[in-house]
């Protein structure tokens, strides 16, 4: 309650405002009073905004209580209005309430008027109370909504930034490695490069995945794939660390039922990481099993066990181990190295495809098993089709690619491979220079960067397209976020590549493109 209520009396009798509000002095309420008679007057008052509290009688000869209300409740809504009436029935009384009155006191009974004020003061004060909390609360959430969108366009930025240089670091190990006279000393120290630079490019991914782990923005495109396809593609990833570590593999694939709805990319990231980690944590010589089989419920679920014979987990570790940027301790961080995130951004793909990831250890140097379960489904079409490297497609003729990309080391390295590749190769370096040559030339493919200097890829894809010269193409960009790559096929990209990318992933993906 104010020290000094402000009140508007809407009353056309002057004793009996001086009555009401004698009642209220009598009851100890400290006011100002400001007495109205016309709509205008009251209107005139409300406006002003120098009003707590409205007292208004039903009935006036030019003016009525309702009306007052219906102003009241546009005009200043959150004031509280109580009719002080002689003449106001019970149902009358009711349909004012309804109305949107805040109470009523007959005039009659003054002596109700001081506690009826008390009241609707303190329920206006809780009122106000509240709305500032909301208030406060939405500010507060618009301030991290906004964070959090910077943190976003941060991080993209950052990883576009990161993985751009380590595109033609990549781009010409791959190229090195393919010269049949390399000495065996340069081709040794190139493995080195080679492992290290993709190592630190799977990093740049880890951290901006969780950012969309964390922020609910993971994205999944669900199909039916064939699990153990999937654990072929991986093996195939991972053949030269297994060999370096001249590892033990056994292979199992016992599961009758391997077909599972499920993102494609991202549950061959999973086994990717569990593999991934079984070698890593595998001393050289030792064994790592790869098995599946399907476990009993009424839909069918396969369960997918990695298993090695490494450094093993102490229990107490076990519950810790999905936890981001945990690596089973200090020691363990210090010796194998990375972030610790592979195993969080596993579980949460994998809960949202309604799965489980567990792991499992006997102690210290025994070993680990990490278990995936996921639904089956009946395939529909052939997705059951196994792993089977496919030769490379003959061509019939040296078919023509434009290559729009700013970045010269990048530009040029990728000129070379595709030119060795067969591939007769035309170059842009910014979005007026591509529509230039795609309007004045055919090609058979376009590979661009999305961030140019005059605009985008996109913008070059919407202007081909809206000047009657459109053509397939691939975005190979440093922008990896799942907007990113939503916004690259919206755009007309039947194919978005996350810099930096290996030949045999671009070359796949032109064979794939060109073939169709």
């Amino acid at each position: 309650m104010t020290t000094s209520l402000r009140i508007l009396i809407l009353e056309d009798s002057p004793l009996d405002a001086e009555l009401t509000l004698a009642a209220l002095a009598d009851g100890g309420i400290a006011f100002t009073a400001t007495r109205v008679e016309t709509r205008d007057d009251f209107l005139t008052a409300l406006e002003q905004g120098e009003t707590d509290l409205i007292l208004a009688d039903y009935a006036l000869p030019s003016f009525d209580g309702i009306a007052a209300l219906a102003i009241a409740r546009v005009v200043a809504p959150a004031i509280p209005f109580i009719f002080v009436s002689g003449t106001l029935g019970e149902e009358l009384a009711i349909e004012t309430l309804k109305s949107g009155a805040t109470d009523y006191v007959l005039k009659q009974r003054l002596a109700r008027l001081v506690p009826s004020v008390q009241r609707a003061l303190r329920e206006a004060a809780e009122r106000d109370q509240r709305q500032r909390a909301q208030e406060e609360l939405q500010k507060a959430k618009e301030i991290a909504e906004s964070a959090n969108m910077a943190k976003d366009q941060f991080l993209a930025v950052l990883s576009h930034e990161l993985r751009t240089p380590l595109t033609p670091v990549l781009a010409s190990i791959y190229a090195l490695e393919s010269q049949d006279d390399l000495p065996a000393a340069a081709r040794s120290l190139i493995d080195i490069i080679r492992r290290n630079a993709e190592l630190e490019a799977r990093l740049i991914d880890d951290l901006l995945d969780l950012s969309l782990v964390n922020n609910g923005k993971l994205q999944l495109t669900f199909q039916q794939i064939n699990l153990h396809t999937v654990i072929g593609h991986v093996l195939e990833n991972c053949r030269e660390d297994i060999e370096r570590k001249d590892l033990r593999m056994q292979l199992e694939l016992g599961a009758a039922a391997h077909v599972v709805s499920a993102d494609s990319a991202r549950i061959q990231q999973v086994v990717w990481n569990l593999l991934r980690n079984a070698v890593k944590f595998t001393p050289h010589g030792g064994t790592v099993i790869i098995r599946t089989g399907n476990v009993g419920t009424e839909r069918g679920r396969i369960r997918l066990d990695i298993c090695d014979n490494g450094i093993g987990m102490e229990p107490e570790m076990i519950p810790k181990i999905f936890n981001a940027f945990e690596q089973g301790g200090q020691q363990i961080a210090h010796r194998f190295g990375g972030l610790g995130l592979g195993l969080s951004i596993s579980n949460r793909v994998i809960d949202l495809h309604n799965g489980t990831l567990s792991a499992t250890s006997d102690g210290h140097d025994r070993g680990s098993t990490f278990s995936i379960e996921l639904d089956t489904v009946e395939p529909a079409g052939s997705p059951g089709k196994e792993f089977t490297p496919q030769p490379d497609p003959p061509k019939e003729r040296r078919q023509r690619i434009l290559i729009v990309e700013d970045h010269e080391d990048t530009r040029r390295v990728i000129q070379m491979l595709l030119e060795r590749q067969g591939y007769e190769v035309a170059i842009a370096k910014n979005v007026r220079m591509a529509i230039d040559i795609a309007t004045s030339q055919q090609f058979d493919l376009l590979i661009s960067d999305i961030g140019l200097p005059d605009g985008t890829g996109l913008d070059l894809m919407r202007a081909l397209v809206s000047s009657g010269h459109p053509v397939k193409a691939i975005a190979l960009s440093g922008y990896g976020m799942e907007s990113d790559i939503r916004k690259s096929y919206e755009a007309g990209f039947l194919e978005h590549l996350t810099k930096p990318v290996s030949v045999r992933k671009l070359k796949e993906a032109i064979e794939q493109i060109t073939a169709g």
